[in-house]
């Protein structure tokens, strides 16, 4: 199989497209814009404008909820980031009213969606011990993780 792999000529994409290449096995066709023309990049540049302006949004969203200031090289800031990327990917519409992952798998995301760091309240099904529950509580606080 065939892959074609844009990139911008940094040291850290070049290692990312070779490790890449090595992975793949099949046959890794290269193509480099010019140097110094970002306007070549122009799709790619632009997807990660948007995926860093959503990412401002939500680590603004959540300092105001938590009422603190997140360093910026803090876990739950990468976690911010791949969320970003997913709702974006996932929600956001294009000119031809499809979203990229429509457009991708041929349907529509149905998947329920939290606020992130939102709180919710969940019903475990087993004890931590692997016990049914019956006598506990019957509720509990948790912040969702979607897999």
């Amino acid at each position: 199989q065939q892959i074609t792999l844009k990139w911008d000529g940094e040291p850290a994409i070049i290692a990312v497209r070779e490790a890449l290449a090595k992975i793949h096995g099949g046959m890794v066709t290269p193509e480099q814009p010019p140097r110094g023309e970002h306007q070549s990049n122009g799709r790619e540049e632009e997807a990660g404008r948007t995926v860093r302006d959503m990412l401002r949004v939500l680590k603004l969203q959540l300092e105001s909820r938590i009422k603190e200031a997140l360093d910026i090289d803090s876990p739950i800031v990468q976690w911010m980031a791949r969320w970003a990327a997913m709702i974006l990917s996932r929600f956001k519409t294009g000119r031809d009213n499809k979203t990229a992952y429509e457009r991708q798998r041929g349907k529509a995301c149905r998947t329920e969606v939290v606020p992130f760091g939102e709180k919710i309240w969940f019903r475990p099904l087993v004890s931590p011990d692997g016990r049914k529950r019956s006598m506990d509580a019957r509720w509990e606080e948790g912040i969702w993780e979607q897999g």
